[in-house]
């Protein structure tokens, strides 16, 4: 991914709707997602998939991956995540 799209997202994002903050920083291990709201805080790697569009990998014990898209202005960011926890585990 070129240092360019990773700098023009990074910085603090805000969903009044949801009370939910989210931080992007560049770290040495590239682009990482911070959440924190009203349930706690989560965090992300983000993996570039194309341009303006990546794969958030939770490191947790209960795997909430999602998918972060960045505006064609990259003035905001939109979040969808899914949580493997309730899922069916066949026997």
């Amino acid at each position: 991914m070129p240092g360019g799209e990773q700098k023009s997202i990074a910085g603090r994002y805000r969903s009044e709707t949801t009370g939910t903050e989210a931080m992007i920083a560049e770290t040495e291990g590239g682009l990482r997602l911070v959440t924190t709201g009203r349930f706690g805080s989560a965090g992300y790697q983000l993996e570039s998939l194309a341009d303006g569009l990546w794969r958030a990998k939770s490191n947790t014990q209960v795997p909430t991956d999602g998918i972060l898209i960045a505006d064609r202005n990259r003035n905001a960011v939109h979040f969808f995540y899914r949580s493997y926890q309730g899922a069916e585990i066949p026997a």
